[in-house]
């Protein structure tokens, strides 16, 4: 039986019922998964999907199997084989009222089951990832770091060693790697720290394919350079859908294993390589191109054209996950010729400790650790300590330090200031032995490393602008047949209610006419009046998320002057959310001003190019 013959075939009522659990007549009840007072937790049996509302609660939204998988506490695969056997016992009792006989013994399922019994060893890999889930859910740091990387740690699929157990992989994120019968056999881990060279790492004896061997009914395969790409994919339902993925073990990472997989997949017609777009990336997919198409000629091998310096982790920094929908399906006809072929060294197969993005060359900067940014050159070891200053770009001071064979030297100085500069390096040269003009080269290839990485970092921390949305023509009528139907605002109420603001009925229905209301020449403004940890906030946020992203702007807190540097227009008809009355004491005569006369304006003096002192006047639209 399939998984997704199970899912349409067993009802998400009959798992509440195994459960002893009971729906109210609005399809609520209290959430198993948190100590919930109050029904948070809502049931869709059209979909057979369920959803928790409350923010106390991180198991968020799931389907039958997955209900199954938190309750119990399993891996998927034993949820699956869980709801498996639901069903064949639902089925079995069936069958026994219409015969009139009892019949307790349930059908066995028939695919996922493994093959074989999970040896000890096997046994041992389970229990130490289930203990890795629960440590991931209790690590901010790791939490912060899977944030940082696009994953969702309440994925299955990911987790957390803080070093109890496997003291070579401490502070990584841990991913399972699994044998054809779907049992982990090792792990992978991922280093939270980004160290150089010490950021992937293997248990002893690596068996296994992350995320799982492909089905034998994969039609189309994306084969990713890492592991952590090929998790990133697989939060996508778009991607994932259409294909399988499957993670290599680097540029070098095609091992015997994963063709032996692919060679199963008797209905495959397509595999699809979706490497990095760096040289070694590119180099690989020539490479592993190559080796495929020998070894499969009656498969369409097609390669992924990743932005430059780019990887699919990465790409979700500056995009959504629309560009890979827009990347695969732009993808190339990868042609096996020997013009294509580029020859590369082989490099050794990783055992315990691999770097699948070595960067040990010299002359590169290395900013993994931005409080240690290092340069080597052939003669010199230079480091940065505490990292430099990314907001005072009329300056580059840092704390230097230079190590040679002869020893150290260390200093403050300003790179753009040349007598301090001039002075470093003579006395530099002196202690360390060394020729001034060695040095000079080295702190001018520093200097112009660091300016590119501060305007990198600058760059990559502008907040990209979310496109507007335009309505269809279809859309709009929709909108207008919306408003001039019947019961108006009861239906808005209701459909408010629907997103997940589950009670405060009356304030949440007013809250979203004021927040609409920013449209018109007079709009309406609002405070929320309430004790502490009476859902104030909350309320806030989950109502403006009604709202598009381009017509609000959320605040903190805001500096004395800050709404008249603004640019003229960039706040008119917008939603301004300020979260605490305290973080607004300073601009609230700016704010009543923008109220009341929907405009405000400063003059202030500024120097000109020549060094004159002349006035501006700063105006601010309103409302």
């Amino acid at each position: 039986m399939e998984i997704k013959e199970i899912k349409q075939k067993l009802p998400i009522e009959k798992v509440l019922n195994y459960y002893g659990l009971k729906t109210d007549k609005n399809n609520m009840l209290r959430c198993p998964f948190h100590n919930d007072k109050t029904p948070s937790m809502k049931i869709y049996p059209e979909t057979n999907t369920w959803t928790c509302f409350s923010s106390n609660c991180e198991a968020g939204s799931g389907d039958t199997i997955e209900f199954i998988q938190r309750k119990e506490k399993l891996i998927k695969h034993q949820a699956i084989l869980k709801a498996a056997s639901m069903l064949s016992i639902a089925k079995s009792r069936t069958l026994s009222g219409v015969n009139g006989t009892e019949n307790n013994t349930p059908k066995q399922p028939e695919i996922i089951k493994p093959n074989n019994k999970p040896t000890p060893e096997n046994n041992q890999f389970l229990k130490q990832f289930s203990s890795f889930k629960h440590a991931i859910v209790r690590s901010p740091k790791a939490r912060e770091y899977a944030e940082k990387r696009h994953l969702n740690i309440n994925k299955p699929e990911i987790a957390y060693n803080s070093g109890t157990t496997y003291k070579k992989m401490k502070n990584c994120l841990i991913f399972p790697l699994k044998n054809k019968e779907n049992q982990i056999t090792s792990f992978y881990g991922r280093s939270i720290f980004d160290k150089e060279n010490a950021k992937h790492y293997y248990t002893t004896g690596r068996t296994g394919l992350y995320p799982e061997h492909p089905k034998e009914e994969t039609e189309s395969l994306i084969l990713t350079e890492s592991v952590i790409d090929a998790a990133t994919l697989l939060q996508y339902p778009e991607i994932t859908e259409k294909h399988s993925i499957l993670a290599l073990y680097g540029t070098n990472g095609l091992t015997p294993e994963h063709t032996k997989a692919i060679k199963n997949t008797e209905q495959l017609r397509e595999i699809i390589l979706f490497f990095d777009g760096d040289e070694a990336g590119r180099t690989a997919t020539v490479k592993t191109g190559h080796a495929l198409s020998q070894q499969f000629p009656n498969l369409k091998i097609s390669t992924v054209e990743t932005p430059e310096n780019e990887d699919i982790n990465s790409l979700l920094d500056g995009h959504d996950q629309e560009i890979f929908k827009h990347l695969i399906n732009n993808k190339k006809l990868f042609l096996s010729t020997e013009k294509n072929l580029i020859e590369r060294p082989e490099e050794p197969e990783p055992k315990q400790q691999i770097n699948t993005t070595p960067n040990n060359q010299a002359n590169t900067l290395n900013t993994s650790n931005p409080d240690y940014i290092t340069l080597n050159t052939s003669e010199l070891q230079i480091t940065v300590l505490g990292g430099i200053n990314l907001q005072q770009l009329d300056r580059l001071r840092i704390t230097i330090k230079i190590t040679t064979g002869t020893g150290s030297v260390r200093n403050n100085i300003d790179l753009y200031n040349i007598d301090q500069t001039d002075r470093f390096i003579n006395k530099a040269a002196e202690k360390l032995e060394t020729g001034t003009s060695i040095l000079n080269k080295a702190i001018s290839e520093l200097t112009d490393k660091l300016e590119n990485y501060r305007m990198n970092k600058l760059e990559s921390r502008k907040k990209r602008k979310p496109k507007d949305r335009i309505l269809t023509a279809k859309r709009e009528q929709a909108a207008i047949n919306y408003l001039k139907s019947k019961d108006l605002l009861k239906r808005t109420n209701e459909d408010i209610g629907k997103t997940g603001v589950i009670g405060e009925e009356n304030n949440r229905l007013l809250m979203y006419l004021i927040f609409t209301s920013r449209l018109r020449k007079q709009p309406l403004h609002i405070i929320s009046l309430g004790g502490s940890g009476t859902g104030k906030t909350y309320l806030q946020e989950k109502i403006s998320e009604l709202i598009p992203e381009n017509d609000k702007k959320i605040i903190t807190i805001l500096s004395e002057n800050a709404f008249y540097y603004f640019e003229e227009k960039e706040i008119k008809h917008k939603l301004i959310l300020i979260e605490d009355m305290d973080g607004a004491e300073a601009v609230l005569y700016p704010l009543r001003e923008l109220m009341s006369k929907r405009e405000i304006s400063k003059t202030v003096t500024i120097k000109d190019s020549k060094g004159n002192n002349k006035t501006v006047s700063l105006t601010v639209k309103g409302p």
